[in-house]
Protein backbone atom coordinates (compact mmCIF):
# COMPACT_ATOMS: atom_id res chain seq x y z
CA UNK A 1 0.00 0.00 0.00
CA UNK A 2 3.10 2.30 1.21
CA UNK A 3 4.49 1.45 -2.62
CA UNK A 4 1.34 2.40 -4.21
CA UNK A 5 0.30 6.07 -2.36
CA UNK A 6 4.17 6.83 -2.82
CA UNK A 7 3.94 5.90 -6.55
CA UNK A 8 1.05 8.05 -7.23
CA UNK A 9 2.64 11.11 -4.94
CA UNK A 10 5.42 10.96 -7.59
CA UNK A 11 3.33 11.53 -10.47
CA UNK A 12 1.78 14.33 -8.84
CA UNK A 13 5.26 16.06 -8.44
CA UNK A 14 6.20 15.41 -11.79
CA UNK A 15 3.16 17.58 -12.82
CA UNK A 16 5.00 20.95 -11.46
CA UNK A 17 1.41 21.89 -10.04
CA UNK A 18 2.57 21.54 -7.09
CA UNK A 19 5.39 22.00 -4.20
CA UNK A 20 6.23 19.98 -1.14
CA UNK A 21 8.11 22.83 -0.15
CA UNK A 22 11.22 21.47 1.81
CA UNK A 23 9.25 18.85 3.16
CA UNK A 24 12.41 16.31 2.89
CA UNK A 25 13.17 15.09 6.15
CA UNK A 26 9.69 12.46 5.62
CA UNK A 27 11.34 10.99 2.48
CA UNK A 28 14.70 10.90 3.27
CA UNK A 29 13.64 8.43 6.38
CA UNK A 30 11.73 6.12 3.58
CA UNK A 31 15.27 5.60 1.99
CA UNK A 32 16.74 3.24 4.36
CA UNK A 33 13.04 1.23 4.95
CA UNK A 34 13.55 -2.10 4.74
CA UNK A 35 11.11 -3.41 1.83
CA UNK A 36 12.93 -2.48 -1.01
CA UNK A 37 10.14 -0.91 -3.08
CA UNK A 38 9.51 1.64 -0.33
CA UNK A 39 12.99 2.77 -0.53
CA UNK A 40 13.20 3.08 -4.28
CA UNK A 41 9.78 4.77 -4.12
CA UNK A 42 11.12 7.42 -1.79
CA UNK A 43 14.11 8.14 -3.93
CA UNK A 44 11.98 8.46 -6.79
CA UNK A 45 9.82 11.29 -5.05
CA UNK A 46 12.94 13.03 -4.16
CA UNK A 47 13.84 13.68 -8.34
CA UNK A 48 9.83 13.88 -9.44
CA UNK A 49 9.28 16.74 -6.94
CA UNK A 50 13.09 18.47 -6.97
CA UNK A 51 13.63 18.53 -3.45
CA UNK A 52 16.82 20.56 -2.81
CA UNK A 53 19.45 19.24 -0.40
CA UNK A 54 18.23 15.65 -1.33
CA UNK A 55 21.72 14.91 -3.65
CA UNK A 56 24.22 13.88 -0.80
CA UNK A 57 21.49 11.29 0.25
CA UNK A 58 20.98 9.59 -3.07
CA UNK A 59 25.37 10.03 -3.89
CA UNK A 60 25.36 8.23 -1.08
CA UNK A 61 23.02 5.37 -2.26
CA UNK A 62 23.90 5.20 -5.76
CA UNK A 63 27.88 4.52 -4.51
CA UNK A 64 26.73 1.77 -2.14
CA UNK A 65 26.85 -1.37 -3.69
CA UNK A 66 25.27 -3.16 -0.88
CA UNK A 67 21.95 -1.40 -1.82
CA UNK A 68 19.17 -3.08 -4.18
CA UNK A 69 19.42 -2.38 -7.86
CA UNK A 70 15.89 -1.16 -7.69
CA UNK A 71 16.47 1.52 -5.45
CA UNK A 72 20.58 2.24 -6.92
CA UNK A 73 18.21 3.02 -10.27
CA UNK A 74 15.68 5.53 -8.32
CA UNK A 75 18.44 7.13 -6.48
CA UNK A 76 20.67 7.98 -10.13
CA UNK A 77 17.48 9.04 -12.15
CA UNK A 78 16.44 11.16 -9.09
CA UNK A 79 20.08 12.81 -9.02
CA UNK A 80 20.10 13.63 -13.02
CA UNK A 81 16.85 14.93 -12.45
CA UNK A 82 17.81 17.28 -9.57
CA UNK A 83 20.40 18.86 -12.07
CA UNK A 84 22.58 20.36 -9.20
CA UNK A 85 26.28 20.71 -10.58
CA UNK A 86 27.61 18.78 -8.22
CA UNK A 87 25.67 15.72 -8.75
CA UNK A 88 26.07 16.29 -12.19
CA UNK A 89 29.81 15.93 -12.10
CA UNK A 90 30.08 12.92 -9.75
CA UNK A 91 27.38 11.02 -12.47
CA UNK A 92 29.49 11.85 -15.45
CA UNK A 93 32.52 10.62 -12.80
CA UNK A 94 30.93 7.22 -12.18
CA UNK A 95 29.21 6.78 -15.22
CA UNK A 96 32.81 6.54 -17.55
CA UNK A 97 35.06 5.46 -14.72
CA UNK A 98 35.60 2.35 -11.96
CA UNK A 99 34.11 -0.70 -11.86
CA UNK A 100 31.14 -1.78 -14.78
CA UNK A 101 28.33 -2.24 -12.30
CA UNK A 102 28.66 0.96 -10.30
CA UNK A 103 29.46 2.55 -14.38
CA UNK A 104 25.95 1.56 -14.92
CA UNK A 105 23.51 2.87 -12.58
CA UNK A 106 24.98 6.12 -13.03
CA UNK A 107 24.14 6.12 -16.51
CA UNK A 108 20.59 6.35 -15.85
CA UNK A 109 20.77 9.56 -13.84
CA UNK A 110 23.32 11.26 -16.79
CA UNK A 111 20.62 10.32 -19.50
CA UNK A 112 18.31 12.41 -17.62
CA UNK A 113 20.36 15.35 -17.74
CA UNK A 114 22.64 14.55 -21.00
CA UNK A 115 21.61 11.73 -22.88
CA UNK A 116 24.37 12.46 -25.42
CA UNK A 117 27.29 11.44 -23.23
CA UNK A 118 25.27 9.16 -21.47
CA UNK A 119 24.96 6.92 -24.80
CA UNK A 120 28.43 6.75 -24.90
CA UNK A 121 28.67 5.55 -21.38
CA UNK A 122 26.17 2.98 -22.22
CA UNK A 123 28.28 1.60 -25.17
CA UNK A 124 30.85 1.58 -23.48
CA UNK A 125 28.83 -0.71 -20.91
CA UNK A 126 27.30 -3.12 -23.72
CA UNK A 127 30.19 -4.61 -24.84
CA UNK A 128 30.85 -6.37 -21.20
CA UNK A 129 29.22 -9.47 -19.72
CA UNK A 130 25.99 -8.04 -17.83
CA UNK A 131 26.21 -10.43 -14.65
CA UNK A 132 23.81 -9.02 -12.63
CA UNK A 133 23.01 -5.97 -14.18
CA UNK A 134 20.13 -5.68 -16.58
CA UNK A 135 20.96 -4.04 -20.25
CA UNK A 136 17.53 -4.31 -20.78
CA UNK A 137 16.89 -1.51 -18.63
CA UNK A 138 19.42 0.44 -19.45
CA UNK A 139 18.90 0.62 -23.35
CA UNK A 140 15.12 1.44 -22.44
CA UNK A 141 16.24 4.49 -20.27
CA UNK A 142 16.98 5.71 -24.12
CA UNK A 143 13.58 3.91 -26.20
CA UNK A 144 11.87 5.70 -23.49
CA UNK A 145 13.06 9.55 -24.06
CA UNK A 146 12.82 11.68 -26.89
CA UNK A 147 15.78 11.27 -29.59
CA UNK A 148 17.52 8.54 -26.55
CA UNK A 149 17.21 5.80 -29.14
CA UNK A 150 19.22 8.00 -31.97
CA UNK A 151 21.64 8.78 -29.70
CA UNK A 152 22.54 5.14 -28.04
CA UNK A 153 22.57 3.86 -32.05
CA UNK A 154 24.80 6.63 -33.01
CA UNK A 155 27.29 5.72 -29.70
CA UNK A 156 27.41 1.61 -30.68
CA UNK A 157 28.53 2.02 -34.26
CA UNK A 158 31.67 0.15 -34.62
CA UNK A 159 30.73 -1.56 -31.25
CA UNK A 160 29.99 -5.16 -30.90
CA UNK A 161 27.31 -5.74 -28.02
CA UNK A 162 28.51 -8.93 -25.88
CA UNK A 163 26.52 -12.08 -26.80
CA UNK A 164 24.63 -12.19 -23.32
CA UNK A 165 23.66 -8.05 -24.39
CA UNK A 166 22.41 -9.83 -27.74
CA UNK A 167 20.18 -12.34 -25.71
CA UNK A 168 18.81 -10.24 -23.55
CA UNK A 169 17.98 -7.61 -26.20
CA UNK A 170 16.66 -9.33 -28.42
CA UNK A 171 14.34 -11.74 -26.15
CA UNK A 172 12.68 -8.09 -24.63
CA UNK A 173 12.09 -7.01 -28.13
CA UNK A 174 10.45 -10.48 -29.47
CA UNK A 175 7.99 -10.07 -26.03
CA UNK A 176 7.44 -6.75 -26.38
CA UNK A 177 8.33 -5.04 -29.91
CA UNK A 178 9.52 -1.83 -27.87
CA UNK A 179 13.20 -1.72 -29.92
CA UNK A 180 13.14 0.74 -32.97
CA UNK A 181 14.00 -0.71 -36.27
CA UNK A 182 17.89 0.29 -35.85
CA UNK A 183 18.54 -0.75 -32.56
CA UNK A 184 16.70 -4.42 -33.26
CA UNK A 185 19.25 -4.73 -35.51
CA UNK A 186 21.76 -3.97 -33.82
CA UNK A 187 21.23 -6.06 -31.06
CA UNK A 188 19.77 -9.22 -33.20
CA UNK A 189 20.91 -12.54 -32.36
CA UNK A 190 22.40 -14.44 -35.67
CA UNK A 191 20.33 -16.29 -36.96
CA UNK A 192 21.91 -19.80 -39.09
CA UNK A 193 18.98 -20.18 -41.44
CA UNK A 194 15.74 -18.01 -41.50
CA UNK A 195 12.50 -20.75 -41.04
CA UNK A 196 10.51 -17.69 -41.20
CA UNK A 197 12.25 -17.00 -44.90
CA UNK A 198 11.36 -20.13 -45.66
CA UNK A 199 7.91 -20.72 -44.73
CA UNK A 200 6.94 -17.21 -46.55
CA UNK A 201 8.14 -18.58 -49.89
CA UNK A 202 6.41 -21.25 -49.65
CA UNK A 203 3.05 -21.61 -51.36
CA UNK A 204 0.43 -20.16 -48.88
CA UNK A 205 -2.45 -22.33 -49.79
CA UNK A 206 -0.46 -25.49 -49.52
CA UNK A 207 1.06 -24.04 -46.30
CA UNK A 208 -2.11 -23.66 -44.89
CA UNK A 209 -3.71 -27.04 -45.84
CA UNK A 210 -0.27 -28.44 -44.10
CA UNK A 211 -1.42 -27.07 -41.08
CA UNK A 212 -5.26 -27.94 -41.29
CA UNK A 213 -4.05 -31.43 -41.98
CA UNK A 214 -0.51 -32.27 -40.36
CA UNK A 215 -0.86 -29.60 -37.12
CA UNK A 216 -1.08 -30.91 -33.84
CA UNK A 217 -2.81 -28.68 -31.90
CA UNK A 218 -1.59 -30.17 -28.13
CA UNK A 219 2.23 -30.49 -29.45
CA UNK A 220 1.33 -26.64 -30.89
CA UNK A 221 0.09 -25.77 -27.16
CA UNK A 222 3.62 -26.73 -25.54
CA UNK A 223 5.75 -24.84 -28.30
CA UNK A 224 3.23 -21.55 -27.49
CA UNK A 225 3.90 -22.14 -24.02
CA UNK A 226 7.47 -21.90 -24.54
CA UNK A 227 9.14 -19.55 -22.42
CA UNK A 228 11.76 -18.35 -25.49
CA UNK A 229 8.80 -17.41 -27.74
CA UNK A 230 6.92 -15.13 -24.81
CA UNK A 231 3.78 -15.53 -26.36
CA UNK A 232 1.68 -14.96 -22.92
CA UNK A 233 3.88 -11.13 -22.53
CA UNK A 234 1.82 -9.91 -25.61
CA UNK A 235 -1.88 -11.57 -25.99
CA UNK A 236 -3.97 -13.87 -23.37
CA UNK A 237 -6.02 -16.58 -23.69
CA UNK A 238 -9.51 -16.28 -22.44
CA UNK A 239 -8.70 -14.64 -18.73
CA UNK A 240 -4.61 -15.09 -18.56
CA UNK A 241 -1.89 -13.51 -20.54
CA UNK A 242 -0.90 -9.48 -21.53
CA UNK A 243 -3.62 -7.30 -23.22
CA UNK A 244 -1.23 -5.53 -25.36
CA UNK A 245 -2.31 -7.46 -28.40
CA UNK A 246 -5.59 -9.07 -29.33
CA UNK A 247 -6.82 -12.28 -27.13
CA UNK A 248 -6.12 -14.90 -29.21
CA UNK A 249 -9.45 -17.48 -28.23
CA UNK A 250 -11.49 -13.95 -29.92
CA UNK A 251 -9.16 -13.99 -33.21
CA UNK A 252 -9.07 -18.07 -33.19
CA UNK A 253 -12.99 -18.07 -33.02
CA UNK A 254 -13.18 -15.59 -35.72
CA UNK A 255 -10.38 -15.50 -38.27
CA UNK A 256 -9.30 -18.35 -40.70
CA UNK A 257 -6.23 -20.50 -40.73
CA UNK A 258 -4.51 -18.47 -43.53
CA UNK A 259 -5.00 -15.00 -41.23
CA UNK A 260 -3.31 -16.97 -37.88
CA UNK A 261 -0.23 -18.33 -40.80
CA UNK A 262 0.50 -14.66 -41.75
CA UNK A 263 0.14 -13.13 -38.58
CA UNK A 264 2.95 -15.45 -37.28
CA UNK A 265 5.22 -14.75 -40.46
CA UNK A 266 4.46 -11.49 -41.74
CA UNK A 267 2.80 -9.78 -38.15
CA UNK A 268 2.73 -5.80 -39.91
CA UNK A 269 0.69 -7.33 -42.76
CA UNK A 270 -2.30 -8.71 -40.14
CA UNK A 271 -2.94 -6.36 -37.70
CA UNK A 272 -5.96 -7.18 -35.65
CA UNK A 273 -8.11 -3.60 -35.36
CA UNK A 274 -8.01 -1.35 -32.52
CA UNK A 275 -4.25 -2.95 -31.75
CA UNK A 276 -2.39 -0.61 -34.56
CA UNK A 277 0.65 0.66 -32.70
CA UNK A 278 0.90 4.33 -31.55
CA UNK A 279 3.89 6.11 -30.37
CA UNK A 280 3.04 8.84 -28.39
CA UNK A 281 5.95 11.59 -27.44
CA UNK A 282 5.33 13.94 -24.38
CA UNK A 283 6.59 17.48 -23.61
CA UNK A 284 8.37 16.51 -21.32
CA UNK A 285 10.50 14.18 -23.55
CA UNK A 286 8.95 10.67 -22.16
CA UNK A 287 7.46 8.28 -24.67
CA UNK A 288 4.60 5.81 -24.43
CA UNK A 289 3.93 3.09 -27.29
CA UNK A 290 1.13 0.60 -27.42
CA UNK A 291 -2.45 0.57 -28.93
CA UNK A 292 -4.92 3.78 -28.36
CA UNK A 293 -7.75 2.48 -26.56
CA UNK A 294 -9.83 5.88 -26.39
CA UNK A 295 -8.98 9.24 -27.75
CA UNK A 296 -10.59 12.61 -27.24
CA UNK A 297 -9.91 16.33 -27.39
CA UNK A 298 -8.92 15.97 -23.80
CA UNK A 299 -7.22 13.10 -23.49
CA UNK A 300 -5.71 9.61 -24.93
CA UNK A 301 -5.75 6.27 -23.11
CA UNK A 302 -2.79 3.92 -24.64
CA UNK A 303 -2.34 0.20 -23.38
CA UNK A 304 1.22 0.74 -22.68
CA UNK A 305 3.39 -2.23 -24.30
CA UNK A 306 6.22 -1.95 -21.83
CA UNK A 307 4.02 -1.40 -18.48
CA UNK A 308 2.22 -5.18 -19.99
CA UNK A 309 -0.69 -3.49 -21.51
CA UNK A 310 -1.47 -1.18 -18.79
CA UNK A 311 -3.77 1.54 -19.74
CA UNK A 312 -2.47 5.28 -18.70
CA UNK A 313 -4.08 7.94 -19.25
CA UNK A 314 -2.49 11.16 -20.96
CA UNK A 315 -3.71 14.25 -21.21
CA UNK A 316 -3.79 15.89 -25.36
CA UNK A 317 -2.33 18.88 -23.73
CA UNK A 318 0.91 17.10 -22.72
CA UNK A 319 1.37 15.35 -25.72
CA UNK A 320 3.90 16.92 -28.88
CA UNK A 321 3.84 13.92 -31.15
CA UNK A 322 1.83 10.82 -31.77
CA UNK A 323 2.65 8.75 -35.09
CA UNK A 324 1.60 5.05 -35.99
CA UNK A 325 4.66 2.38 -35.89
CA UNK A 326 5.48 -0.92 -37.06
CA UNK A 327 3.29 -3.98 -35.53
CA UNK A 328 4.41 -4.81 -31.66
CA UNK A 329 4.91 -8.42 -32.82
CA UNK A 330 8.59 -8.64 -34.14
CA UNK A 331 8.66 -10.46 -37.48
CA UNK A 332 10.86 -13.49 -36.75
CA UNK A 333 8.93 -15.08 -34.63
CA UNK A 334 9.55 -18.71 -36.67
CA UNK A 335 12.84 -18.52 -36.44
CA UNK A 336 12.85 -19.38 -32.79
CA UNK A 337 11.00 -22.61 -33.68
CA UNK A 338 13.13 -25.70 -34.26
CA UNK A 339 11.56 -27.67 -37.48
CA UNK A 340 8.46 -26.62 -39.69
CA UNK A 341 6.02 -29.28 -37.86
CA UNK A 342 6.62 -27.06 -34.98
CA UNK A 343 5.22 -23.78 -37.34
CA UNK A 344 2.13 -26.00 -38.41
CA UNK A 345 1.45 -27.27 -34.91
CA UNK A 346 1.80 -23.77 -33.13
CA UNK A 347 -0.80 -22.30 -36.30
CA UNK A 348 -2.99 -24.96 -35.84
CA UNK A 349 -3.38 -24.30 -32.32
CA UNK A 350 -3.82 -20.44 -32.35
CA UNK A 351 -6.65 -21.33 -35.44
CA UNK A 352 -8.74 -23.48 -33.01
CA UNK A 353 -8.58 -21.71 -29.89
CA UNK A 354 -12.29 -20.32 -29.01
CA UNK A 355 -13.74 -22.93 -31.52
CA UNK A 356 -16.05 -25.64 -30.39
CA UNK A 357 -14.17 -28.73 -28.82
CA UNK A 358 -11.18 -28.77 -26.42
CA UNK A 359 -10.07 -25.40 -26.95
CA UNK A 360 -13.61 -23.82 -26.95
CA UNK A 361 -13.79 -20.49 -24.75
CA UNK A 362 -13.82 -21.47 -21.08
CA UNK A 363 -15.40 -19.45 -18.52
CA UNK A 364 -15.78 -21.62 -15.68
CA UNK A 365 -14.42 -20.21 -12.58
CA UNK A 366 -10.44 -22.15 -12.35
CA UNK A 367 -7.41 -20.40 -11.41
CA UNK A 368 -5.46 -20.38 -14.52
CA UNK A 369 -2.56 -17.64 -13.45
CA UNK A 370 -0.22 -18.80 -10.66
CA UNK A 371 3.07 -17.95 -8.54
CA UNK A 372 4.91 -20.68 -8.19
CA UNK A 373 8.23 -21.27 -5.66
CA UNK A 374 9.93 -24.01 -3.74
CA UNK A 375 7.77 -24.86 -0.83
CA UNK A 376 7.57 -26.06 2.76
CA UNK A 377 5.36 -28.83 3.70
CA UNK A 378 4.60 -26.85 7.29
CA UNK A 379 4.11 -23.62 6.73
CA UNK A 380 2.76 -20.77 4.46
CA UNK A 381 5.57 -19.18 2.12
CA UNK A 382 7.89 -16.44 3.32
CA UNK A 383 6.85 -12.51 2.64
CA UNK A 384 10.63 -12.81 0.72
CA UNK A 385 9.26 -15.99 -1.59
CA UNK A 386 11.02 -15.85 -5.08
CA UNK A 387 7.74 -16.66 -6.93
CA UNK A 388 7.81 -17.24 -10.96
CA UNK A 389 4.44 -16.40 -13.09
CA UNK A 390 2.63 -19.26 -14.51
CA UNK A 391 -0.27 -20.18 -16.39
CA UNK A 392 -2.84 -23.72 -16.61
CA UNK A 393 -3.11 -25.05 -20.04
CA UNK A 394 -6.71 -24.05 -22.08
CA UNK A 395 -8.14 -26.99 -20.27
CA UNK A 396 -7.23 -25.96 -16.93
CA UNK A 397 -4.65 -27.86 -15.79
CA UNK A 398 -0.70 -26.10 -14.17
CA UNK A 399 1.64 -29.04 -15.68
CA UNK A 400 3.68 -30.40 -13.64
CA UNK A 401 6.59 -29.54 -16.07
CA UNK A 402 5.86 -25.84 -15.07
CA UNK A 403 6.16 -26.81 -11.31
CA UNK A 404 10.27 -26.36 -11.28
CA UNK A 405 12.68 -29.68 -10.47
CA UNK A 406 11.82 -29.32 -6.29
CA UNK A 407 10.04 -32.46 -4.67
CA UNK A 408 7.52 -29.67 -2.59
CA UNK A 409 5.74 -26.98 -4.00
CA UNK A 410 4.25 -23.94 -3.86
CA UNK A 411 1.81 -23.06 -6.46
CA UNK A 412 -0.58 -19.58 -5.35
CA UNK A 413 -3.26 -17.83 -7.28
CA UNK A 414 -5.78 -15.58 -6.11
CA UNK A 415 -10.00 -15.21 -6.03
CA UNK A 416 -11.91 -12.01 -6.21
CA UNK A 417 -15.05 -11.95 -3.90
CA UNK A 418 -17.97 -9.98 -5.12
CA UNK A 419 -20.26 -11.35 -2.69
CA UNK A 420 -19.13 -13.15 0.10
CA UNK A 421 -20.62 -16.99 0.65
CA UNK A 422 -19.66 -20.88 0.55
CA UNK A 423 -17.57 -22.35 -2.17
CA UNK A 424 -16.51 -25.60 -2.84
CA UNK A 425 -12.96 -26.43 -4.56
CA UNK A 426 -13.05 -29.14 -7.29
CA UNK A 427 -9.46 -30.46 -7.15
CA UNK A 428 -7.87 -33.03 -10.27
CA UNK A 429 -6.82 -34.87 -7.35
CA UNK A 430 -6.88 -33.26 -3.01
CA UNK A 431 -3.93 -36.32 -2.54
CA UNK A 432 -0.57 -34.49 -1.35
CA UNK A 433 -1.89 -31.47 -1.43
CA UNK A 434 -2.22 -28.62 1.50
CA UNK A 435 -4.03 -25.85 1.55
CA UNK A 436 -3.52 -22.30 2.47
CA UNK A 437 -6.42 -19.49 2.09
CA UNK A 438 -4.56 -16.12 3.07
CA UNK A 439 -2.56 -17.33 5.87
CA UNK A 440 -5.35 -19.51 7.26
CA UNK A 441 -4.77 -23.38 6.89
CA UNK A 442 -7.45 -25.48 5.34
CA UNK A 443 -7.82 -28.97 7.09
CA UNK A 444 -10.23 -30.62 4.61
CA UNK A 445 -9.94 -29.60 1.09
CA UNK A 446 -13.11 -31.27 0.43
CA UNK A 447 -15.23 -29.26 2.76
CA UNK A 448 -17.29 -25.66 1.92
CA UNK A 449 -14.97 -22.76 2.31
CA UNK A 450 -16.68 -19.37 3.79
CA UNK A 451 -15.11 -16.57 2.04
CA UNK A 452 -15.50 -12.90 3.10
CA UNK A 453 -15.85 -10.36 0.17
CA UNK A 454 -12.58 -9.17 -0.94
CA UNK A 455 -9.21 -10.86 -2.82
CA UNK A 456 -8.07 -13.96 -1.70
CA UNK A 457 -5.06 -15.98 -2.35
CA UNK A 458 -5.22 -19.37 -2.19
CA UNK A 459 -1.81 -21.20 -1.61
CA UNK A 460 -1.14 -25.05 -2.28
CA UNK A 461 1.73 -26.88 -0.74
CA UNK A 462 2.51 -29.43 -3.89
CA UNK A 463 4.15 -32.41 -2.13
CA UNK A 464 4.93 -34.47 -5.61
CA UNK A 465 5.78 -38.03 -4.15
CA UNK A 466 2.41 -38.06 -2.53
CA UNK A 467 0.42 -36.98 -5.90
CA UNK A 468 -1.71 -39.51 -7.69
CA UNK A 469 -2.24 -36.91 -10.47
CA UNK A 470 -0.22 -35.06 -12.53
CA UNK A 471 -0.22 -31.06 -12.24
CA UNK A 472 -2.81 -29.03 -10.74
CA UNK A 473 -6.35 -28.07 -11.57
CA UNK A 474 -8.13 -25.83 -9.34
CA UNK A 475 -11.89 -25.11 -9.82
CA UNK A 476 -14.50 -23.27 -7.65
CA UNK A 477 -17.55 -24.28 -7.47
CA UNK A 478 -21.05 -22.97 -5.59
CA UNK A 479 -22.47 -24.99 -3.07
CA UNK A 480 -27.09 -25.07 -3.84
CA UNK A 481 -27.89 -22.25 -1.69
CA UNK A 482 -24.67 -20.41 -1.55
CA UNK A 483 -24.73 -16.45 -2.50
CA UNK A 484 -21.37 -16.40 -3.25
CA UNK A 485 -19.72 -14.65 -6.47
CA UNK A 486 -16.35 -14.72 -7.43
CA UNK A 487 -13.66 -14.49 -10.03
CA UNK A 488 -10.53 -16.34 -9.98
CA UNK A 489 -7.69 -13.50 -10.66
CA UNK A 490 -6.09 -13.41 -14.47
CA UNK A 491 -4.10 -11.25 -16.24
CA UNK A 492 -0.11 -11.36 -16.78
Amino acid sequence: VMVVMLEGLAEIGRTGNFSLGQRINPLKKLLNHPDVGVAAAAATNLGAWQLKGADPDLLEILGDSTRAASVRRAASISLGQLRASTAAETLRKFAFEGDPADRYFAVFGLAEDNAADASKAAAELLVFEPGKTDPVAMVQAFTRRNKGADFLIEALENKKPHPEVLNRLSDYHRRTGQLPRRLAQIFQTPVPRSLSALLIKENRKKLTAAVDKDGDPVRGEKVFRRKELACFSCHAIGPIGSHIGPNLVAVGAAAQTDYMIEAILEPNKAIAQHYENKLIQLADGRIHMGSITYKSDKEVVIRDSAQGGKEVKILMTDVRKMKPMPSLMPAGLADQLKTRGEFLDLAKFVSVLGRPGPYANDESPVIRKWKIAPGSADKPPASDTPWVTAYSMVDGLLPDEDLGPDEIIYAQGAVDVQVAGSVKLLLNSPKGLKLWIDERPVNDLTAPLDLAAGRHTFTFVIQRDQRSASGLRAELTTPTGSPAKYQPEGGL
